[in-house]
This record gives structure tokens, sequence and C-alpha cells, in this order.
């Protein structure tokens, strides 16, 4: 979870609080490979791309939030620190003229690997 565009990535600071407009995921030990979520500021659409190429998909438009990603605890606390045990949450807010319902929200977490 950090902050993002459809070129680069910085990853929220170790210390700080663990949210941002975009977050990257590596599947596999090749840090290289990875898709990328992110809100772009240019026209608040949440867009998904991948490495290696060009091509950007439009996930949603209207996006009024700048800050949708976020890695909490158990008990909805945002991370200040880099952890693998969190549980990711996305919050997207939208403009009520053009997108009903006006906000959503889902929480994810990573399955056992024990």
């Amino acid at each position: 979870i950090g902050t993002g565009t459809s070129n680069t990535f910085t990853s929220a600071a170790s210390g700080g609080l663990q949210q941002g407009n975009a977050i990257q995921l590596i599947t596999s030990t090749n840090t290289n490979s990875y898709i990328r979520y992110y809100r772009d500021t240019k026209d608040s659409f949440l867009k998904r791309t991948t490495n290696g190429t060009a091509l950007l998909n439009v996930v949603t438009n209207a996006a009024t939030n700048t800050i949708i990603f976020f890695a909490e605890n158990y008990a909805g606390t945002i991370l200040t620190n880099q952890s693998s045990a969190f549980i990711l949450e996305l919050q997207l807010g939208f403009d009520p003229a053009k997108v009903k319902p006006s906000s959503i929200s889902t929480k994810i977490s990573r399955r056992s690997t024990e």
C-alpha cells in the first residue's frame, strides 16, 4: 500500500500510516512482476495495470476520495508498520450525482498459510 501512478509506486513509509491511493500486488518471488491498482488524480478513475504493459484498465470512475487503500489490524486500526498479517480495506466514495450508491467499502484478509 502506498502512492502510485501508472509508472511509479512508493510504499507507505514504515512508522507512517499504511494507507494510500495505490496498492501493488506481487504474486511471486519475482518482484518485477506485479499488478497495481491506483486512483488516478488526473481523472479520479480507479485503474489497474500490470508490469511490462502500457495497457490501463478502468475499474471505476468518479471516485471522490484520494486515499482508498488501508492496512488495518483485527480491530480496524490503521497500521503504522509493514506487516504480512493485515486486513486490507478498500473505501471508495463517489459523486452521488453520477453513481449510486455514493460509497462502497470492503475488507479482505489473506487466508491462513498454516
